[in-house]
């Protein structure tokens, strides 16, 4: 795995960061993938990062002043479920991982009980990744996607 030379930057996502986010998912492949997300249409996908930005936020990795990726944090009742994405010019240097880790972190400092995802069975790369940060398949919801949890509370399910 190649390291820039220059690592991102892991951040909270700011009310500024929104037309680099909107660059990032405007030029973001393959769209669509995860459940509809990123949105393939234009419009869609603008009404869908104003409503992340003022409900769910996340995070940022920042590299050579671009948005590199964006993990989403959308808290229900305690939990939060996650989204990542990556964007293609920045995949296979350990940034996903590196975006997990931050999030799981965030989420504690929130108090968050659990986090939970769906990622498609043919994501091998995103499993692994998930795996590694602590994720563990919920084996009853493993068709048609793979739904994965984390516990953050102690002595919680799990």
């Amino acid at each position: 795995m190649r390291r820039p030379e220059t690592p991102a930057v892991i951040r909270e996502l700011e009310p500024g960061d929104l037309p680099a986010l909107a660059e990032m998912y405007r030029t973001f492949e393959p769209r669509g993938r995860a459940r509809g997300l990123p949105p393939v249409r234009e419009e869609k996908a603008s009404r869908w990062l104003e409503h992340l930005a003022s409900t769910a936020g996340g995070l940022v990795a920042v590299e050579g002043g671009r948005i590199a990726g964006h993990v989403i944090l959308a808290e229900q009742r305690g939990e939060a479920e996650v989204a990542l994405f990556v964007h293609q010019d920045f995949r296979n240097r350990g940034l996903g991982g590196e975006l997990i880790r931050a999030a799981v972190d965030l989420a504690r400092r929130r108090g968050y009980s659990r986090l939970w995802l769906t990622v498609s069975p043919d994501n091998p790369a995103a499993l692994r990744v998930y795996a590694r940060c602590g994720f563990r398949a919920i084996p009853e919801k493993w068709f048609p996607d793979h739904e994965m949890e984390l516990w953050l509370s102690a002595g919680a399910a799990g």
